[in-house]
């Protein structure tokens, strides 16, 4: 029974690409000898002038963060101010949650804050779903070291077809 077992177990199972396949009944007998491959996992590394914060308290994401979500909503909430918008345009935040109804052809973007992973996550209608990690007082993008401040201004002067200017700064008041 134990036999057909195996045999089954080494037919069905070890083939597979992620487990060293097993030749002898032997090896089962001494499950020290029994290993799994670990696929090999590509990092990825910000840039060269970018330097992580590794110690980084919930406390004090809590405090940045916050205080980035705050001036990003001033900033869009000012924007009917600045340029001319749809009657579809909102900006809300409540919870940590930033939400911003652009109309209904762009569509919504929301930004908030991951306390576990201490990031800022953004949902973009035009360049879709990013992650940000605090790196040297600015939000990084870290697969391809672009700032969340420049990416906004970035679309939303295409949206808007105007040069809009983001206040990096005021994130950290």
């Amino acid at each position: 029974m134990y036999y057909r077992y195996l045999k089954l177990l080494n037919s069905t199972l070890l083939p597979i690409k992620s487990y060293r396949k097993v030749h002898s009944i032997s090896q089962y007998q001494n499950p020290t000898k029994f290993s799994l491959s670990t696929p090999s996992i590509q990092t990825i590394t910000p840039n060269k002038h970018y330097t992580a914060i590794p110690t980084l308290s919930i406390v004090q994401f809590e405090q940045i963060s916050e205080n980035t979500l705050q001036s990003l909503t001033e900033y869009f909430d000012s924007l009917p101010s600045l340029v001319q918008c749809s009657k579809q345009y909102d900006v809300n935040f409540a919870d940590g949650v930033l939400t911003i109804i652009v109309n209904d052809d762009i569509g919504t973007y929301v930004i908030n804050k991951q306390t576990p992973n201490r990031q800022i996550w953004l949902s973009s209608p035009i360049s879709g779903p990013k992650r940000f990690d605090l790196v040297n007082t600015r939000w990084i993008y870290l697969h391809d070291n672009s700032c969340l401040h420049d990416l906004l201004q970035r679309e939303f002067s295409d949206i808007f077809k105007i040069q809009l200017v983001l206040d990096k700064t005021r994130s950290f008041i």
